[in-house]
Formats: structure tokens, C-alpha cells, sequence
């Protein structure tokens, strides 16, 4: 089976059509119906890497170094543990290449954490290396998944605005986990940051 097909049968299998896992990984569908025409090879590096993740899957399950050869540097930014994501104490570093990082490379304000909530599972299993960036309201967008706390309790769900209000959005295989609406002015609510790279990890 060429990789394209066994992609293609991931997707179908996992999500049902491929509109919906373009939606789910916000990645236009022409896109993706183009890479598994066209060939994965002919496609953008940072195209597949994101439909990797959001399969869960490894990308050297699907690309060797030849498909794609390139010149890329190292960076070391900051990691720190799920509990000091309000007031990280002390931190330690992790190094990843600039092409994992996108256009965030060479962002220090980019920290690193472990996800550990199933909340968007859908599109980040737990476990996954997660890159937040600090951002303030206006500059965030619908779709975008935030971490946020309210009342002291943390969550991470996709974002969306609707007139005054804010409505966060799981995306989760496990549906006990609903919307949660709140008002932009309530001060129990903090948005901490928001998800701008993730890094699957298959055990």
C-alpha cells in the first residue's frame, strides 16, 4: 500500500471524511486532498507534520530524509512542569529543531510542557510535548486552543468569541467534557496561553 493510501485509510478510519479531519486540525481540505493526489513528497514539511499530529502518529512513519532535505538549526527554550504553569519557578531546557517550530522558531517566550488533559484529544493526545506562548485576548482568534484557568481550575479547549462572551470548546473522543461559557470581563477567568506547537510522543 503506497503511504498516501495508508494515510487516507487513517483518516478515514479515525474521522470518518477527510472535510472533517481538515476541520479538526484547521488545515484547508484542498490541502490535504492534494498531498494524497499529489503525493506526500511534493507537499510542504509543515503540512505533514500536522497532519502527523493530529493523526498521532510519528512522522517517520510517513517521510524518510530524503523526501524532504533541508538546512535547519537547533534551539533551546524553556520547559517546565503542568503545575508551575501559573508561576514557573525554576525551568529547564529542551532543544528542537527550527522546522518543528514553524514560524515560532527562535521564540523564547515559547514554553514547553507535557499535556495531560483529554479535553482535545481529538487533536493533541495527552503526553504531547506542548509549545504556549503568552498572548493577549484581542490577539487571539476563533479556533485557537488556549490554556486557561477559572475559578483556579486549568483547562485547554479551543476558543471562540461570540459578542461579549467567551466559549471555550472541548475536542475530545471522550464526550463528558462539555463547552464552558463565560463573560470577557469576569476576573475569575485567565487566559494563561496559547497552544502554538505540539510535539507527539508515541510510547
Amino acid at each position: 500500500m503506497k503511504r498516501e493510501d495508508h494515510l487516507k485509510s487513517i483518516i478515514l478510519q479515525r474521522f470518518g471524511t477527510i472535510k472533517e479531519f481538515s476541520r479538526a486540525i484547521d488545515l484547508p481540505y484542498t490541502t490535504i486532498r492534494s498531498i494524497l493526489e499529489r503525493g506526500i513528497s511534493n507537499a510542504k514539511l509543515g503540512n505533514v507534520i500536522t497532519i502527523c499530529n493530529g493523526l498521532g502518529i510519528s512522522t517517520e512513519s510517513l517521510i524518510t530524509q530524503e523526501d524532504f532535505v533541508m538546512e535547519s538549526s537547533t534551539v533551546a527554550y524553556s520547559s517546565y512542569l503542568h503545575t508551575q504553569i501559573q508561576n514557573p519557578s525554576s525551568t529547564e531546557k529542551v532543544e528542537l529543531p527550527d522546522i518543528v517550530m514553524g514560524k515560532y522558531a527562535g521564540d523564547k517566550d515559547v514554553l514547553f510542557t507535557k499535556m495531560v488533559e483529554e479535553t482535545v484529544n481529538k487533536i493533541i493526545p495527552s503526553g504531547s510535548y506542548i509549545g504556549i506562548k503568552e498572548e493577549p485576548l484581542m490577539k487571539l482568534t476563533d479556533g485557537d486552543i488556549v490554556i486557561y484557568t477559572y475559578q483556579e481550575k486549568q483547562s485547554v479547549k479551543k476558543l471562540y468569541k461570540i459578542g461579549n462572551s467567551l466559549v471555550f470548546k472541548p475536542v475530545s473522543h471522550d464526550p463528558k467534557f462539555i463547552d464552558s461559557v463565560y463573560e470577557a470581563t469576569d476576573q475569575s477567568l485567565q487566559i494563561l496561553g496559547k497552544i502554538v506547537v505540539y510535539i507527539v510522543v508515541n510510547d
